[in-house]
This record gives C-alpha cells, sequence and structure tokens, in this order.
C-alpha cells in the first residue's frame, strides 16, 4: 500500500472550514460535520487522523463511512493515530470521514490515507447545501445511550443529527457553521454576544486562526436560530425578556450579509422543535414576519412540530433528529433545490 498526503488536494475532496498546515503537511478541520471525501482501490485502508489542537474537551470524534456504510465512531486522542480497515471487498470504494464534534472541543488533523491507489471523489453537480444554527444543528447531546462517554460533548453526533442526514438523504454535499449555545441577538445565557459576531472565524467561535481555504459558496443555505435567542437561561443570571423586533431585525440583517457573502444562494428557515407552548408559537411567528420582509431574496420557511426532546439537557434525540431529517428532506425536495 502507498500513503497519500492530505495536502495532495487532487485526491481529496473537502467540504467546510478548514486550511492545510504545510508543516505537518495535513487538512485542519474543527467544525461538528467537516467532511472529506475520496475513493481508493483494494481491500484495504488506513486513515492518519490527529489531535492538532485540545481546547476544553477530550472527546474528539469522527465518523468513517465507507460506501455509504456506517464503519464506526473513534475518539481522536493523540497527536497522530491510525484508523485501519481490513477485509474488505477487493475492488473501488467510496469514503467519507467527518467530524462528529464540535470545533471549541478541539481541532483535528487529516493527514491522509494509505491503500493501493486513491481517487478524488468527482463533485456533485449541484453546489453543497450550508447549515447555520447553534446545538440543534451539531446535534448536540443526541447520543445518550453512550454509557462510556464521561464527557458531556461526547455525548454529541453531527453524523446522526438531522442536517448531515437531510444531506445524505439528498446526495448532497454539505457544511455546517453552528455553535451550541448562540442566537442572531443573543445567547443561551449571554445578553452582549452572539453568532453573526462569530461568523467570520474559521472555526467558530474561536479566534486567530488561518483564513479557511476550503469554504464552497452554497446553492442554499438552512438556518435553524432562535432556540438560544428565546431561551430563559439558567435561571440564576439577568435574562431580558425576548424582543422578537430586535431578532427580525437582526435575522434580515444576517441573511443580506449571507447573500453577499455566497453569491445569492436560496435561503430555508426552521423553527425550533425544543420548545413548545407560547415560545414556539413566538419563534413561528417572527420567522413568518423574517420571510414576509425579505422580499428582494429567494426565501422559505420550515415550521416543524415541538418535539419531546429526548436527548442530554432537553436537545433531540437521534431517533428525533431522524424525523427533523425527514422533514427537511422532503422540503428542500418541494422547493426543487
Amino acid at each position: 500500500m502507498e500513503f497519500f498526503k492530505a495536502t495532495e488536494q487532487q485526491l481529496f475532496h473537502f467540504n467546510g472550514r478548514g486550511y492545510f498546515d504545510a508543516k505537518d503537511e495535513a487538512f485542519i478541520f474543527g467544525n461538528a460535520g467537516t467532511n472529506i471525501r475520496f475513493s481508493f482501490s483494494g481491500d484495504a485502508l488506513r486513515l492518519s487522523v490527529g489531535l492538532k489542537k485540545r481546547l476544553i474537551s477530550n472527546a474528539n470524534f469522527v465518523r468513517v463511512l465507507i460506501d455509504g456504510q456506517d464503519h464506526g465512531r473513534f475518539p481522536v486522542k493523540s497527536r497522530r493515530q491510525a484508523l485501519d480497515f481490513h477485509k474488505l471487498t477487493d475492488g473501488r470504494h467510496f469514503v467519507e470521514v467527518i467530524k462528529e464534534t464540535e470545533s471549541f472541543c478541539g481541532l483535528l488533523a487529516f493527514y491522509g490515507a494509505e491503500a493501493s491507489s486513491v481517487f478524488k471523489e468527482e463533485a456533485r453537480q449541484s453546489k453543497p447545501i450550508l447549515f447555520i444554527g447553534d446545538s440543534m444543528t451539531n446535534g448536540w447531546g443526541n447520543r445518550v445511550s453512550d454509557d462510556e462517554l464521561q464527557d458531556w460533548t461526547g455525548s454529541s453526533s453531527a453524523f446522526e443529527g438531522f442536517a448531515v442526514q437531510s444531506a445524505h438523504d439528498l446526495k448532497a454535499d454539505y457544511a455546517l457553521n453552528a455553535i451550541s449555545g448562540f442566537g442572531l441577538y443573543r445567547n443561551w445565557n449571554v445578553e452582549d454576544d452572539c453568532l453573526p459576531l462569530h461568523y467570520a472565524k474559521t472555526f467558530m467561535p474561536l479566534a486567530a486562526q488561518p483564513e479557511s481555504g476550503t469554504e464552497e459558496a452554497p446553492s442554499l443555505v438552512v438556518i435553524a436560530l432562535g432556540t438560544n435567542d428565546i431561551s430563559s437561561g439558567d435561571g440564576e443570571h439577568y435574562r431580558s425578556p425576548f424582543d422578537a423586533q430586535q431578532f427580525i431585525s437582526a435575522y434580515i440583517d444576517f441573511i443580506h450579509h449571507l447573500s453577499e457573502l455566497y453569491q445569492q444562494p436560496r435561503f430555508l428557515l426552521l423553527n425550533s422543535v425544543m420548545y413548545g407552548g407560547e415560545k414556539h408559537e413566538i419563534i413561528n411567528q417572527t420567522l413568518r414576519k423574517v420571510v414576509h420582509q425579505v422580499t428582494a431574496l429567494p426565501i422559505d420557511l420550515l415550521l416543524m412540530p415541538p418535539m419531546a426532546c429526548e436527548g442530554l439537557s432537553e436537545h433531540p434525540s437521534t431517533a428525533e433528529h431522524r424525523l427533523m431529517a425527514d422533514l427537511l428532506t422532503d422540503k428542500i425536495k418541494q422547493m426543487g433545490c
């Protein structure tokens, strides 16, 4: 077998934000859902990955798919480690490596792959789908059955989240730019911070990172924000009442910024399944107003029903994410995307 370096960019297809480290000869990636695709030939494969920078957590994971089949979820704890796959059917195979956990858990390195030969998988015909959101988009807390996970950040799976599941259903390239706990004009427990303020950072919300060289302009931007804006926080810190007008204004400004940044993609706004009752209705009403006021851009709305949210800390479980993915996939197909 021969080792093919990640810096041989003609062999690998990178989706999502990241940069190439010339010193380590690796692709550095942080955001949940960032993925690398390629094809190889033979009956065995060795992937070389590593922990570039540990941040708040020891729980950094990648998911590996071979020919569309899940071949495991692997913790990445050392500077460089090998993931081996043997006894595959001899022939050509398609591989996808997905970062499961968020940038604040740590930055990972993809050094390359060892196989008989490696081929770059052709880009899909349409531009990728970009998902922007918070913990719900990242699949935070959806793996509550993982008894071996002692770190709460390890309970998250972007692969089992609605965004990646829907993209796979649609056979679309995808990327996630999402931060748990963040909102459009304020965060879960903070009044003076929000996602749009960090959006230009390669690995949100981390500062001082090289500019991304791999982000591609999407054809569709799916935004799921509002859960944290309307949240009551932890009940200990001061929390002003939800300001619907400020939320609407911030949302419209963000959409116009994204439209200019990404060369006028289509937009699809999602509500939150994490609230029922009055909060659910308030979010739905404000989203309708956003769509009504954005008249010059192609924009649509998907209002999903409240869910029991049986995952960690009242977040959707993997089963509930699957239901959300079905609703989203149907909506995107209806839009003709």
